[in-house]
């Protein structure tokens, strides 16, 4: 049986920080109910049961408006919680869908009527969509106006994603801080070429997200992933969103509270302006919020 994943703490605690209106989480998932959607029987975990009311509720309490819902490798290209997540949580949400490399053009088209606004490509094993499918992949939703999100398993898978980012027709956002851990340190050769890719190519966005499983200093403060975030706003603050990655599915760390990692994250931006293009102009931009 794969390992269960516990419930998010659902009693939020609204951010000391002042959020903006108009502000959007960029990277959740939505679970269940469980009786209607079935996760895959190869998937890695067992999701928790929370669906868009949850959501919402989180959301609700940071005082966010506006959100994307990522698809899960829980559920494949399967996409149906995620499209009927958006369809009942109304205009201020978006999806970004798992889909086969081969879909059609017909379907990437009803997707995008049903509010789904990328794709995603992973380096874990067993996903339908890796590197190798990027660009084609990539030029089938270049009209679309859709970005391509990017999921490394660990940043030394980067050298095998760079050469590709630099090709593509769409915007690309690199999941995850890139999935640097805390200990590699801000000096690590893959983190450098990272903020080299990110600097270089004017598609290359990086989405402030997990910082918490990334840790290796830990809670409550996290400060080992601080450096990364300022290397990165130092670069470009314009191409640069945040997430919650709420529910935080598989999580390997003590279950955070989401007004806490809104607060910590968001303290290491001293500029309100800077705090305000991350939360509200970029993902705007990016997935088209009006």
């Amino acid at each position: 049986m794969p390992p269960a994943s516990p419930l998010p703490d659902l009693n939020t605690r609204k951010p000391q920080m002042s959020v903006p209106r108009g502000a959007c989480d960029t990277h959740a998932h939505i679970f269940g109910p469980m009786d209607r959607y079935k996760p895959l029987a190869t998937r890695r975990y067992d999701p928790p049961d929370c669906g868009i009311d949850r959501f919402k509720a989180m959301l609700g309490a940071l005082g966010i408006e506006r959100a994307v819902m990522v698809q899960s490798s829980a559920y494949g290209t399967d996409n149906r919680v995620l499209l009927d997540g958006i369809a009942a949580a109304g205009e201020n949400f978006r999806g970004v869908a798992l889909v086969a490399p081969n879909i059609s053009r017909p379907e990437l088209r009803r997707l995008d009527e049903r509010g789904v606004r990328g794709v995603r490509a992973s380096t874990l094993p067993n996903t339908s969509t890796g590197p190798a499918h990027m660009e084609a992949l990539a030029r089938k939703i270049a009209d679309l106006g859709w970005v391509f999100l990017v999921h490394l398993q660990h940043i030394r898978e980067l050298p095998r994603v760079a050469p590709i980012v630099a090709r593509l027709p769409v915007p690309c956002v690199i999941d995850n801080f890139g999935r640097i851990r805390g200990n590699d340190g801000i000096g690590d050769l893959e983190f450098q070429s990272l903020l080299r890719l990110f600097e270089r190519e004017e598609n290359c966005w990086v989405k402030l997200c997990s910082f918490y499983r990334l840790s290796d200093a830990g809670a409550p403060d996290y400060v080992d992933m601080e450096p990364f975030a300022r290397a990165l706003i130092d670069i470009c603050p314009d191409r640069l969103i945040w997430g919650t990655n709420w529910p935080h599915p598989n999580c390997p760390v003590s279950m955070p509270n989401d007004g806490d990692l809104f607060d910590i994250l968001f303290g290491w931006i001293d500029d309100e302006k800077v705090r305000h293009k991350i939360l509200v102009e970029n993902p705007a931009k990016l997935f088209g919020f009006s």
